[in-house]
């Protein structure tokens, strides 16, 4: 992490680096999950237009919706008997704080999440970059239900609800993924320590679970990413909500956490893998020669009831792909939504969905 300084426009990587390792931290009553990051926000404002909803800056709220769970608190602490693993909890709700902001759940944030965001520069244009070309286009405008101002006083007595015009459609379930481990591990095997190890990717078990969906002619559409614990069945259709549009080139595609995660399901390669980290412990690919020496090895495997067999695309080096950024929702009392997932559907696949217009709150 970067040494705090202040900001004098609205750095979107400041934001994050302060928010992504915070919002995992065991507090002592559910409720602060905002008040005890006020003091951080208070800092930011001079540099953010229109302030803050419920931590998300109003200036990238179409960006700050985007925020995905790394994984949630760590159960116990890391140590050599653990094999270097440290298991965590999924990402838990904080019931009196809205479902569509980070501190509604207790989760620590994958800072890669942000990445559209983090190409904003001082001018509020896209800054050129060949490590990502992932990009954003806003298509909502969403009514703060808020005050303008937050403050330790009156978060909790504030509307935590946000509402819009949004294209609604819904799709099928393919399969559940997840992680299990697949270790061969020596009983003396080492552990490794990273420079920030509450924002690393290990063990992949810790990760979220990733959803697979399908159009109702069984064409491969979309991945989600389940933000706590929530669940689908095969055939049944789950509502998704468009809240931007985005583009990548296909090697920024492929190397997203979702994709590396289909790529190994048994619709791509099913084979047990070694994962691959970097020097900041995110995974950032996989070997198919598994290691005896440090335990992280791994295959993905679907939950429950899954669909057999499923086309998947391939993606060019250099081709740009078009996409919808969309939020699983459930709904509550008073038709109210929640979110329970965010992910990616691919362009056509939406428009082909026949989606309709309708007027969402979030809650």
């Amino acid at each position: 992490m970067r040494k705090l300084s202040v900001p004098t426009w609205p750095d979107f990587s400041i934001y994050a680096d302060l928010v992504c390792p915070y919002n995992g931290r065991e507090l002592s009553h559910k409720e602060d999950g905002l008040s005890a990051f006020l003091g951080v926000l208070n800092y930011l404002a001079p540099a953010f237009p229109q302030g803050f909803s419920f931590g998300l800056p109003r200036l990238y709220i179409d960006h700050a919706l985007l925020w995905q769970p790394l994984r949630g608190t760590y159960r116990v602490a890391w140590s050599p008997e653990s094999g270097g693993h440290r298991p965590s909890t999924p990402a838990a709700r904080r019931p009196t704080l809205p479902s569509w902001a980070w501190c509604g759940w207790q989760c620590f944030i994958d800072p890669e999440s942000f990445r559209s965001a983090l190409n904003i520069g001082p001018d509020g244009h896209d800054k050129p970059s060949i490590e990502s070309s992932w990009k954003l286009r806003n298509t909502v405008t969403w009514e703060h239900m808020a005050s303008s101002e937050e403050s330790a006083h009156d978060t909790l007595s504030i509307p935590n609800q946000i509402s819009a015009s949004v294209a609604r459609a819904f799709f099928l379930p393919v399969a559940t993924l997840g992680f299990q481990y697949a270790s061969t591990m020596r009983r003396s095997a080492f552990y490794w320590a990273f420079a920030n190890p509450v924002l690393v990717d290990n063990p992949l078990t810790s990760l979220s679970k990733v959803v697979v969906v399908r159009d109702t002619a069984g064409k491969f559409s979309g991945l989600i990413r389940i933000t706590g614990d929530a669940t689908c069945r095969t055939g049944e259709p789950i509502e998704l909500i468009a809240i931007s549009q985005g583009s990548v080139k296909g090697k920024h595609f492929r190397s997203s956490y979702e994709e590396k995660v289909l790529q190994r399901s048994t619709y791509a390669d099913p084979r047990r893998f070694h994962a691959v980290y970097d020097r900041d412990g995110r995974w950032v690919g996989s070997e198919d020669k598994i290691s005896r020496e440090d335990g992280h090895n791994y295959r993905v495997v679907p939950e429950g009831e899954y669909e057999e067999s499923l086309d998947l695309p391939e993606y060019a080096d250099d081709q740009e792909y078009q996409f919808y950024n969309v939020l699983w929702v459930q709904r509550g009392e008073n038709d109210v939504a929640y979110r329970a997932g965010c992910g990616r559907v691919l362009a056509e696949a939406w428009e082909k969905s026949n989606p309709e217009n309708i007027r969402i709150a979030l809650g």
